[in-house]
Protein backbone atom coordinates (compact mmCIF):
# COMPACT_ATOMS: atom_id res chain seq x y z
CA UNK A 1 0.00 0.00 0.00
CA UNK A 2 1.25 3.23 -0.83
CA UNK A 3 1.78 6.38 1.98
CA UNK A 4 2.36 9.61 1.83
CA UNK A 5 3.82 12.15 3.91
CA UNK A 6 1.47 14.35 5.99
CA UNK A 7 1.86 18.10 5.98
CA UNK A 8 1.08 21.41 8.10
CA UNK A 9 -0.54 24.57 6.26
CA UNK A 10 2.09 25.78 5.03
CA UNK A 11 3.59 22.59 3.35
CA UNK A 12 5.98 21.90 5.74
CA UNK A 13 5.95 18.05 6.62
CA UNK A 14 4.62 16.77 9.88
CA UNK A 15 7.35 13.84 10.03
CA UNK A 16 4.07 10.93 9.60
CA UNK A 17 2.71 9.02 7.27
CA UNK A 18 -0.70 7.74 6.31
CA UNK A 19 -1.67 5.13 3.99
CA UNK A 20 -3.59 6.32 0.51
CA UNK A 21 -7.19 6.45 1.00
CA UNK A 22 -6.61 7.71 5.14
CA UNK A 23 -7.93 11.26 4.87
CA UNK A 24 -5.84 13.84 7.42
CA UNK A 25 -6.83 15.18 10.63
CA UNK A 26 -7.56 18.55 11.49
CA UNK A 27 -4.26 20.72 11.22
CA UNK A 28 -3.09 18.22 8.31
CA UNK A 29 -2.94 18.66 4.63
CA UNK A 30 -2.22 15.84 1.79
CA UNK A 31 -0.23 17.01 -0.78
CA UNK A 32 -1.55 16.41 -4.04
CA UNK A 33 -0.31 17.17 -7.83
CA UNK A 34 -2.25 18.04 -10.66
CA UNK A 35 -0.21 18.07 -14.31
CA UNK A 36 -1.81 20.20 -17.27
CA UNK A 37 0.40 18.37 -20.70
CA UNK A 38 -1.10 20.93 -23.59
CA UNK A 39 -0.12 21.16 -27.27
CA UNK A 40 1.40 24.36 -28.82
CA UNK A 41 -2.22 25.11 -30.32
CA UNK A 42 -3.60 25.07 -27.09
CA UNK A 43 -5.71 22.18 -26.58
CA UNK A 44 -4.55 20.34 -23.11
CA UNK A 45 -4.23 16.54 -23.19
CA UNK A 46 -7.35 14.65 -20.25
CA UNK A 47 -8.46 11.55 -20.03
CA UNK A 48 -11.18 9.58 -19.17
CA UNK A 49 -10.32 7.35 -15.73
CA UNK A 50 -10.85 3.91 -15.90
CA UNK A 51 -11.54 3.00 -11.69
CA UNK A 52 -14.93 2.08 -11.56
CA UNK A 53 -13.97 2.85 -7.78
CA UNK A 54 -13.35 6.62 -8.02
CA UNK A 55 -15.58 8.98 -6.19
CA UNK A 56 -17.59 9.61 -9.47
CA UNK A 57 -16.17 6.38 -11.84
CA UNK A 58 -14.89 7.09 -15.37
CA UNK A 59 -14.94 10.54 -15.47
CA UNK A 60 -12.54 13.20 -17.54
CA UNK A 61 -9.39 14.80 -15.63
CA UNK A 62 -6.14 16.09 -16.21
CA UNK A 63 -3.64 14.07 -14.72
CA UNK A 64 -3.49 13.63 -10.55
CA UNK A 65 -1.76 12.04 -8.07
CA UNK A 66 -0.41 11.72 -4.51
CA UNK A 67 3.44 12.24 -4.09
CA UNK A 68 4.60 9.52 -2.42
CA UNK A 69 6.04 8.96 1.07
CA UNK A 70 9.85 11.01 0.11
CA UNK A 71 9.25 12.04 -2.76
CA UNK A 72 8.59 15.27 -4.19
CA UNK A 73 5.96 16.68 -5.80
CA UNK A 74 8.05 17.21 -9.42
CA UNK A 75 8.88 13.87 -9.05
CA UNK A 76 5.13 12.62 -8.75
CA UNK A 77 4.65 14.78 -11.61
CA UNK A 78 6.57 13.36 -13.73
CA UNK A 79 6.01 9.54 -11.94
CA UNK A 80 2.31 10.04 -12.57
CA UNK A 81 2.28 11.23 -16.13
CA UNK A 82 4.33 8.21 -17.34
CA UNK A 83 2.49 6.15 -15.30
CA UNK A 84 -1.12 7.28 -16.40
CA UNK A 85 -0.13 8.00 -19.62
CA UNK A 86 3.38 6.45 -20.27
CA UNK A 87 4.81 9.79 -21.23
CA UNK A 88 8.37 10.08 -19.98
CA UNK A 89 9.34 13.93 -19.89
CA UNK A 90 11.72 15.67 -19.06
CA UNK A 91 12.23 17.23 -15.82
CA UNK A 92 12.21 20.76 -17.18
CA UNK A 93 9.18 20.06 -18.73
CA UNK A 94 7.37 20.92 -15.79
CA UNK A 95 6.91 23.97 -14.54
CA UNK A 96 5.17 24.84 -11.70
CA UNK A 97 2.18 27.39 -12.17
CA UNK A 98 0.47 27.45 -8.64
CA UNK A 99 0.00 25.95 -5.64
CA UNK A 100 -3.58 25.97 -3.56
CA UNK A 101 -4.41 25.27 -0.57
CA UNK A 102 -7.52 23.72 0.71
CA UNK A 103 -8.78 24.12 3.87
CA UNK A 104 -11.93 22.41 4.34
CA UNK A 105 -14.87 20.34 2.79
CA UNK A 106 -13.71 16.12 2.60
CA UNK A 107 -10.08 16.96 1.68
CA UNK A 108 -7.38 18.99 3.29
CA UNK A 109 -4.91 19.45 0.60
CA UNK A 110 -1.97 20.95 -0.57
CA UNK A 111 -2.02 21.06 -4.63
CA UNK A 112 1.13 21.87 -6.99
CA UNK A 113 -0.23 22.40 -10.39
CA UNK A 114 2.06 21.55 -13.16
CA UNK A 115 2.09 22.60 -16.93
CA UNK A 116 3.90 20.94 -19.24
CA UNK A 117 4.26 21.98 -23.11
CA UNK A 118 4.10 19.39 -25.52
CA UNK A 119 6.79 19.84 -28.19
CA UNK A 120 6.24 19.02 -31.45
CA UNK A 121 6.44 15.98 -32.36
CA UNK A 122 3.91 15.60 -29.88
CA UNK A 123 4.72 12.25 -28.17
CA UNK A 124 2.25 9.39 -28.44
CA UNK A 125 0.46 8.28 -25.80
CA UNK A 126 0.33 4.97 -24.40
CA UNK A 127 -2.67 5.03 -21.36
CA UNK A 128 -2.52 2.26 -18.39
CA UNK A 129 -5.26 0.48 -19.06
CA UNK A 130 -5.55 0.02 -15.60
CA UNK A 131 -5.96 3.58 -14.96
CA UNK A 132 -6.97 5.44 -17.96
CA UNK A 133 -9.62 4.44 -19.87
CA UNK A 134 -9.52 7.16 -23.08
CA UNK A 135 -7.66 10.69 -23.88
CA UNK A 136 -8.07 13.50 -25.62
CA UNK A 137 -6.98 17.01 -26.54
CA UNK A 138 -9.82 19.47 -25.24
CA UNK A 139 -9.43 23.44 -25.25
CA UNK A 140 -9.96 25.09 -21.76
CA UNK A 141 -13.13 26.10 -23.01
CA UNK A 142 -14.08 22.49 -23.87
CA UNK A 143 -12.90 21.20 -20.66
CA UNK A 144 -15.21 24.06 -18.57
CA UNK A 145 -18.57 23.08 -20.68
CA UNK A 146 -17.18 18.68 -19.14
CA UNK A 147 -17.81 20.55 -15.74
CA UNK A 148 -20.51 22.09 -16.16
CA UNK A 149 -22.12 18.59 -17.86
CA UNK A 150 -21.04 17.03 -14.54
CA UNK A 151 -18.29 14.58 -16.98
CA UNK A 152 -14.79 16.53 -15.96
CA UNK A 153 -13.98 16.96 -12.11
CA UNK A 154 -14.66 20.04 -11.00
CA UNK A 155 -11.63 21.25 -10.21
CA UNK A 156 -12.52 24.76 -8.77
CA UNK A 157 -15.19 23.18 -6.78
CA UNK A 158 -13.17 20.34 -5.07
CA UNK A 159 -9.81 22.92 -3.90
CA UNK A 160 -12.44 25.35 -3.42
CA UNK A 161 -10.48 27.90 -5.53
CA UNK A 162 -12.45 29.76 -8.51
CA UNK A 163 -9.63 31.17 -10.09
CA UNK A 164 -8.08 27.40 -10.45
CA UNK A 165 -7.78 28.00 -14.27
CA UNK A 166 -6.57 31.42 -14.47
CA UNK A 167 -2.47 29.93 -14.03
CA UNK A 168 -2.65 27.76 -17.17
CA UNK A 169 -3.97 30.77 -18.68
CA UNK A 170 -1.57 32.77 -17.84
CA UNK A 171 1.36 30.83 -17.94
CA UNK A 172 2.59 31.81 -20.85
CA UNK A 173 1.98 35.70 -20.70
Amino acid sequence: MENYDVMNATGCPLHKQYMRGQLPKEGEYMPVIHVWLRRSDGCYLIQQRAKSTDPVPYQWATTTGLPDAGETFLAAARRETKEELGLDLPWTAFKKVRTVITHGGRYRTITQVYLAQLEAPVPTVHPNPLEVRMTAYETLETIREKITQGTFWDYPVLLQDETYFNALEEADR
